[in-house]
């Protein structure tokens, strides 16, 4: 069995403290899950995509993140792996 959860936030604005700029809240998520036809072993990916887009050139924040991991038939995780990202653009 296999399940895809994707979402968009939407209305995210930040303001600034000391510039008093606006930023406005992008990106997407999204979950991938697989389990065998036993329902024992699992398989699940999140990627999520995060952006904070700011006014003029070079004023944006991006965040990526990626989470893996696997869960053998006894229960126990046998892989897991994250990869987590931040840029200023």
């Amino acid at each position: 069995m296999s399940i895809k959860f994707h979402a968009q936030p939407q209305g995210i604005v930040a303001v600034g403290l000391t510039t008093g700029d606006t930023y406005r809240g992008t990106g997407g998520t999204q979950f991938m899950n697989t389990t065998q036809s036993d329902g024992a072993a699992l398989e699940a990916t999140l990627i999520d995509n995060g952006r904070f887009i700011g006014p003029g050139p070079d004023n944006n924040l991006l965040i990526h993140t990626v989470f893996h991991f696997t869960i053998n038939n006894n229960g126990e995780v046998t892989s897991s792996q994250s990869n987590f990202s931040v840029e200023c653009k």
